[in-house]
């Protein structure tokens, strides 16, 4: 009887403890249904979705909740509506959670995509709890991003980090892609009489990664790690000569490469690049005996959709590098207006006071401007 009675306690003890473990808040259980202050919408009927990433170390630490708004009426905010697979405005839909944001009160970096489709679980070991959209360097893709922005929601309503509510105008919202577009111009410098290029190598490029605008990265596997030989013949150019290159020969309609677009520059705690850097492989030379080949690094923060046209000009000690960007107009939701240029150069030493040649830009500490 007694052995009996302890079973059954210890069976009681048992189901308490799974109704316990059953009963485990879910984090959203106190989201709601926030109210988007996107006003002067265009009214072209698009969809959006809306994206919330919690911040490590608060209280929406792993938290990552979706909704859609449609743009619907000129001049009036966006309001929560149905989209289908393919992320396009509907009447109705089967999952009514789906219309609108919710969340938890707290801190979040915020983000919108067109049209409204759900990003994707990133397939690369390591990286299984994180999502991000695919990108390829060298195909079309139909998604445009806004970049991240730090929000904070309380009760119903988005506040940017001064506390006030935040608002989008949505007649001035412009979505990118996370993409570059590279140009190069040759050039003969001043203090020599010609230079011949002998090739280019595009070297160390992403050809795919999922972007993560939280992140404000890519990720991506060493076997997605690429290299193009975009020049590859011999341009004789002779004192104060420049000429723009075909950097695609295998299109004929282009005259430009793409970049997947990341802060290469960014370093580790030892100093150290994060993620691979790409780089321009450059060979002069009248002649096999006197090939020089020099390595330009690309550490720079390429911003999405620019364009950034690279001008190497050769003289008889160094190299001057010379890159100026631009944000190209076509694509996106809205045309980004043309600012002022962003400037950054080096000077890149061909040979040392020992008459050898440097091969290496980590070595050069030269450096005027920034591109900010």
């Amino acid at each position: 009887m007694v052995k009996r009675l302890f079973t059954y306690f210890l069976m009681g003890c048992l189901f308490l403890s799974c109704d316990d473990r059953k009963r485990e808040k879910d984090p959203m259980e106190d989201s709601v249904l926030l109210e988007m202050g996107f006003t002067k919408g265009v009214g072209n009927g698009n969809a959006y979705r809306i994206y919330l990433n919690g911040l490590d170390g608060t209280t929406t630490e792993g938290i990552e909740s979706t909704g859609t708004y449609c743009d619907k009426v000129s001049g009036e905010q966006f309001v929560p509506c149905f989209v289908d697979d393919d992320g396009k405005y509907v009447e109705s839909g089967d999952d009514p959670s789906g219309q609108g944001l919710r969340a938890i009160n707290g801190p979040y970096k915020m983000h919108i995509v067109f049209p409204a489709v759900r990003n994707v679980a990133i397939p690369y070991a390591g990286y299984t709890d994180l999502n991000g959209y695919l990108f390829q360097r060298e195909s079309e893709s139909s998604i445009y991003l806004s970049e991240a922005v730090d929000v904070n929601v309380t009760g119903v309503y988005l506040g940017n980090s001064s506390g006030s509510e935040y608002i989008y105008d949505a007649s001035s919202l412009i979505l990118r892609q996370p993409k570059s577009r590279l140009r190069v111009i040759f050039a003969c410098g001043e203090d020599i009489e010609s230079t011949t290029l002998r090739g280019i190598v595009f070297d160390r490029i992403i050809g795919q990664g999922y972007f993560s605008p939280a992140m404000k990265r890519y990720y991506y596997e060493e076997s997605n790690i690429t290299s193009q030989t975009i020049f590859d013949g011999e341009l004789v150019l002779t004192r104060g000569q420049s000429q723009e290159l075909d950097i695609d020969p295998d299109d004929d309609a282009s005259d430009y490469q793409y970049l997947l677009s990341m802060d290469y520059g960014e370093k580790d705690d030892l100093g150290n690049p994060k993620y691979t850097m790409p780089s321009f492989i450059v060979s002069t030379g009248s002649s096999d005996a006197d090939l020089i080949t020099f390595n330009a690094a690309l550490g720079l923060e390429f911003k999405w959709q620019h364009a950034y046209t690279f001008k190497i000009t050769i003289n008889s000690t160094y190299a001057n590098v010379t890159v100026t960007a631009l944000p190209w107009s076509d694509g996106g939701i809205h045309n980004p207006d043309v600012d002022r240029p962003q400037t950054w150069t080096v000077n890149i030493p061909l040979k040392d006071g020992a008459d050898n040649n440097l091969l290496e830009w980590e070595e050069i500490t030269d450096i005027v401007g920034t591109i900010e």
